[in-house]
């Protein structure tokens, strides 16, 4: 991709609603803040000092071109690497981590996908489907996804570490190309927190969903925003799922893909329909 390309792209980007220019940078007034919520907070005190960066700097944007997509759109990055909250981040992550991944639909990579595969069979009216969230972690809901976290208290999570997480979500901003931009909506890709947020999201949006719908998928397998869906209704009543799970939230919207020719792509693997009803993949 060209450079004046690649700049317009983003240009295009940062001028949606989802970012904001800053006149200053609110670096310094971060550390201030973090330090503070940090010292207050329940966070062993031989773990605190290690939470701040030593030499912070803005988090930076950058656009990752999305080659596989029709027009090389750009995926939004927000690298956070020496970042006031970067470490802070990876350790509520972390503590996070545990309480994600608990349902029968998590896929933790393609690997496991592939194994869980082996113990599939299809019938003739089945229809392989994709459901994919368009644009996931800048369009989930921080209020909703709080909520969900604030809940977990009873499960072991300590109650102030959801404020710390809030701070985290809510101190977006990045520079580029000599400007200082606040991100207004949902979380950043760059974040370690983002996609541990964005799953325990999607786990409560899913099950709703499922619940709330008279026809249920016979399987549905879900890495962070994509999934792998086995329909058994007929292509009518897939069409109404899919305006069903676009209606559960403003937020988050679906776009669909249904299998060609017996095959449908999902992550790095090409599941196959085999005539015995097995699903065999190709990468």
């Amino acid at each position: 991709m060209k450079r004046e390309e690649y700049d317009s792209k983003v240009r295009a980007l940062l001028q949606e609603t989802t970012y904001r220019v800053l006149r200053t940078d609110p670096t310094a007034k971060t550390i201030r803040e973090a330090k503070e919520i940090i010292k207050k907070s329940s966070i062993p005190h031989e773990e605190q000092r290690t939470l701040l960066a030593t030499a912070p700097k803005p988090p930076r944007f950058y656009g990752l071109p999305k080659v596989h997509k029709e027009g090389i759109p750009l995926r939004p990055i927000v690298s956070q690497i020496d970042a006031p909250t970067y470490h802070l981040a990876r350790y509520l992550a972390r503590h996070l981590q545990p309480h994600m991944g608990k349902t029968s639909s998590h896929v933790k990579n393609s690997a496991d996908f592939v194994e869980i595969l082996q113990g599939v069979t299809m019938e003739d009216k089945d229809i392989m489907v994709s459901f994919d969230v368009e644009s996931l972690f800048t369009n989930v809901p921080i209020d909703d996804s709080l909520e969900i976290i604030r809940g977990l208290q009873t499960k072991g999570f300590p109650e102030d570490y959801a404020n710390l997480v809030e701070f985290c979500l809510r101190k977006t901003y990045f520079t580029w190309n000599g400007q200082i931009y606040e991100q207004a909506e949902g979380a950043s890709m760059g974040s370690p927190l983002t996609p541990v947020v964005a799953n325990l999201f999607m786990e409560k949006f899913e099950a709703e969903a499922m619940d709330s719908y008279s026809k249920k998928p016979k399987l549905w397998l879900r890495y962070v925003d994509d999934t792998f869906v086995i329909w058994p209704h007929g292509e009518k009543c897939l069409q109404d799922y899919l305006r069903h799970l676009n209606a559960q939230h403003p937020a988050i919207k679906f776009t669909m893909e249904v299998e060609d020719n017996n095959q449908l792509p999902f992550l790095d693997v090409l599941v196959k329909k085999k005539k015995n009803g097995k699903l065999g993949h190709a990468r």
